[in-house]
């Protein structure tokens, strides 16, 4: 997977049945070459990076709030990270954990005050429209080579500890970087509260059993979302916690959307 113009491929065989072809010149990941555009309306102003399509800001422009991480790597160096063409990593291969397209300078094909449309090379398309207090994201993949698909937004929290409402109480646990899809655990409760313990085995992985979810991090960010998992993670007492829809048994689909919801 990757342009051909560039010229240079080589293949990584990540999980049976999965294979991939990846484009090692179209990684980058130096800031000079980062460019940012905005989007605002009366609710939010909001920032991307051409480096991975990444949004890096969403600030409330009646409280001044700002809900996203600010990628300080004291805690964590990115702010909300595109996961493609895969998910995890494979410890056996040569590929970088959660895919190459979180580094690729993608290119900005779509502009106005309130929507964005990126795209990187003829593989995905990635489109950040303001709603109001909402942020509506769209994934459009391009091609038809096996892929797995997420989102990794960081959202500020006050303090520990907090809490997630959640729409499923049933949940995975990751091994060696990949879920562990042999054990399922459950949750006594809907609300995951979340201290300096919870994630000290990675990320928790909360499985969903019908079409249409949402979950809420205390009172501040609601996600809403139709992949099958949520990945929820923060490192051990870091000010952020991650809200992640995942995409990994895709099929034919090749548009995925969620929204955030700025309360």
């Amino acid at each position: 997977m990757g342009s051909k113009k560039n010229g240079e491929f080589h293949e990584v065989s990540l999980q049976t049945p999965f294979t991939f072809l990846v484009s090692k010149s179209s990684i980058l990941c130096d800031d000079f070459f980062m460019q940012f555009n905005f989007l605002q309306n009366e609710f939010l102003k909001v920032q991307v990076s051409s480096i991975g399509a990444e949004l890096r800001s969403i600030e409330n422009l009646q409280t001044g709030y700002e809900y996203l991480w600010q990628a300080d790597d004291k805690w964590w160096g990115r702010s909300a990270p595109v996961l493609f063409p895969r998910i995890g990593y494979e410890p056996s291969s040569c590929e970088t954990k959660h895919g190459y397209a979180r580094d690729s300078e993608f290119d900005l094909i779509l502009e106005s005050n309130t929507k964005l449309t990126y795209q990187l090379h003829e593989e995905l398309q990635i489109t950040y429209e303001l709603q109001g207090p909402k942020i509506v994201t769209t994934y459009n993949v391009l091609t038809e080579l096996p892929f797995m698909i997420g989102a990794h937004p960081a959202f500020n929290i006050e303090a520990l500890p907090t809490q997630v409402l959640l729409p499923n109480s049933k949940y995975y646990k990751l091994r060696d970087g990949r879920i562990d899809y042999t054990n399922i655990f459950e949750s006594n409760s809907q609300f995951l509260t979340i201290n300096d313990q919870t994630f000290v085995d990675d990320a928790l992985v909360f499985i969903n059993d019908f079409v249409g979810h949402s979950a809420q991090l205390s009172n501040t960010i609601e996600i809403e979302y139709e992949s099958e998992l949520l990945g929820v993670w923060s490192p051990p007492g870091a000010p952020f916690v991650c809200l992640e829809p995942w995409w990994v048994n895709v099929g034919e689909q090749r548009s995925f959307q969620f929204t955030i919801s700025c309360l």
